[in-house]
């Protein structure tokens, strides 16, 4: 079967597209690189945006100063809303998890034991389904139907 300069070309295309997509997954880089970033903190963020904003902006060094003392006192407001947002998702996530463990053993009080198994795998299946739909672009956390 003689294969023709087009069809080579477009396998070649398809082979580099596919072995270039792998090495950025492994490279760390999108949604994993993001996570391994180190967190700045609330000073150091007004920092940032106050030389984005002097840049930006053209302001003089007694505007620059103001700016960021408005900028450091925001972010430190903001920090303080993320940790309690943080804290409160954390006790809800107990929350959960205790009121799971609940339901999971009436459930086995009255399943047989292999439907209690059955129950067991087919929830690991769709937590394991979710789970790689979580990283797909596009994503909205909500489950097929």
């Amino acid at each position: 079967m003689k294969m023709t300069k087009k069809a080579f070309q477009f396998l070649y295309l398809g082979l580099t597209l596919i072995l270039s997509n792998a090495l950025h997954a492994q490279s760390g880089e999108g949604v994993q690189g993001r996570e391994q970033k180190q967190r700045l903190t609330a000073e150091e963020r007004a920092k940032k945006a106050t030389d984005r904003q002097k840049e930006e902006l053209g302001l003089d060094e007694a505007q620059y100063q103001k700016v960021l003392d408005i900028n450091k006192k925001h972010a430190a407001k903001m920090e303080d809303l993320h940790k309690k947002a943080q804290e409160e998702r954390e006790k809800r996530k107990a929350e959960m998890e205790t009121m799971e463990a609940s339901r999971q053993a009436e459930l086995n009080k009255v399943l047989t034991p292999e439907q209690y198994e059955q129950f067991k795998l087919n929830k690991e299946k769709h937590k394991e389904k979710m789970k790689a739909r979580k990283g797909h672009p596009g994503h909205q956390g909500k489950p097929e139907e």
